[in-house]
């Protein structure tokens, strides 16, 4: 399937008609988690796809991939792979020190607070870079519970 300009809600038919024919159809919910978007299903609206930007952002999350590595190879305890949230587009891992952690309260668009529940049932210390939608990107890093005198900066959390 070549990536090319045209409407989001195109391309995600298609995928889903290639996915039956391979035999492998599943059910992807077409809402993004983390941000207050639309469903893929009615996205009309961005349709442009320059391949030469698609590009530096691949070239961007390769390298990026690179750091996180390193990263984590210095912590001997359980951290997640590098991950694609979906959702905001942010690349991200994450260490846990096995100790359980206080209910998780706040709310995230689209996203049921069970699934946030799980997520933050024990402590954490998550890095990550995000493009944002404007200009080059963040890097951020955050810890759930949050450590006293940890520093708190705006940005995705």
């Amino acid at each position: 399937m070549n990536l090319q300009a045209g409407p989001v809600a195109t391309f995600y038919a298609h995928l889903m008609e290639l996915l039956d024919e391979l035999g492998v159809s599943t059910r992807i919910w077409p809402v993004p988690v983390e941000i207050v978007a639309r469903s893929l299903l009615r996205g009309r609206l961005h349709t442009e796809y320059v391949s030469d930007q698609a590009r530096r952002f691949w070239l961007l999350l390769v390298q990026t991939v690179r750091v996180f590595n390193e990263f984590r190879s210095r912590f001997l305890g359980k951290a997640s792979p590098i991950h694609l949230f979906w959702g905001a587009l942010d690349l991200a891992t994450t260490r846990f020190s096995g100790r359980p952690a206080p209910p998780y309260l706040g709310q995230v668009p689209n996203c049921g607070p069970g699934v946030m529940l799980e997520a933050y049932s024990h402590e954490v210390s998550s890095c990550g870079y995000w493009p944002g939608g404007e200009g080059e990107g963040i890097f951020y890093s955050y810890a759930y519970p949050e450590p006293a005198g940890f520093p708190r900066r705006h940005g995705p959390t």
